[in-house]
């Protein structure tokens, strides 16, 4: 009961209108009944003539925060690298007190996907389980994509998982005042926080995607990534842009002509 409880509260904002009832098995893309709101329109309506990207700069939870020196680092208890920035406040989850966590700017949530696996398996309200599985999300637990369209050949990415709770839908413009969730501890994490990544690329890739299955996350991570301080420094706005724009001219659209 109480299982059934959480789901139904936790996870009552999945969008109905993204994907056909019966999602195709296998690898096959979902059939999407909904166009995205990015094509078409560029953050930089939300900037200034002097910085284009005026409107970001939030970070993801509200003092205190915790960030890691250097905005990135090698995670002590894996291989590999960890390709984002942590953030949270301990002393909140011991105190019972909700976190809510907001976007990095203006945007559109491109994709949402809860993680009721990692409810149904674990203990507590948090749903932690060290997993990296397909159902678990890949370890990114209740995750939400932002996708940030800068002109109609790049957008760049912003990723938020291990959400505990998600009150945004897909399609739904959002800004750094718009609460996406609340921190958790949802798919491999252990303990409640928010990770955080950024990435670029083209256009409309995570639209209505399903991050548990495998070749959305490889194509997550095959996205030039880039360091948090681009975005949350608004001295390092106009040399971000300045990488937009020398990627887009290295790789030019193929229009077919």
């Amino acid at each position: 009961m109480f299982i059934f409880a959480l789901f139904t509260t936790a996870f009552d904002f999945v969008p109905q209108d993204c994907y056909e009832e019966d999602c195709p098995e296998g690898d096959e893309p979902p059939v999407i009944t909904q166009s995205n709101p990015a094509i078409g329109w560029s953050v930089t309506e939300t900037g200034s003539e002097l910085d284009p990207l005026a409107a970001f700069g939030r970070f993801p939870i509200d003092e205190p925060r915790f960030i890691p020196p250097g905005g990135d680092y090698q995670d002590p208890t894996r291989d590999g690298p960890h390709f984002g920035i942590d953030y949270n406040y301990p002393q909140h989850y011991y105190d019972g007190i909700d976190q809510p966590v907001y976007p990095i700017g203006p945007g559109i949530v491109t994709a949402v996907h809860p993680c009721p696996e990692c409810w149904a398996e674990a203990d507590g309200r948090w749903g932690q389980i060290r997993s990296a599985r397909p159902e678990h999300n890949a370890g990114f637990g209740a995750v939400v994509i932002i996708e940030h369209p800068y002109n109609e050949e790049i957008s760049f990415y912003s990723l938020y998982a291990h959400l505990r709770e998600i009150q945004v839908h897909v399609g739904q413009r959002v800004d750094s005042t718009v609460q996406l969730g609340l921190l958790g501890q949802s798919g491999d994490a252990a303990a409640p926080h928010i990770h955080v990544e950024f990435r670029y690329g083209r256009p409309g890739q995570f639209w209505c995607a399903n991050v548990s299955r495998k070749e959305v996350v490889q194509r997550w991570l095959e996205m030039w990534y880039h360091t948090p301080h681009y975005l949350l420094n608004p001295d390092n706005h106009l040399p971000y842009i300045a990488v937009l724009e020398r990627w887009a001219k290295q790789h030019p659209l193929d229009t077919g002509d």
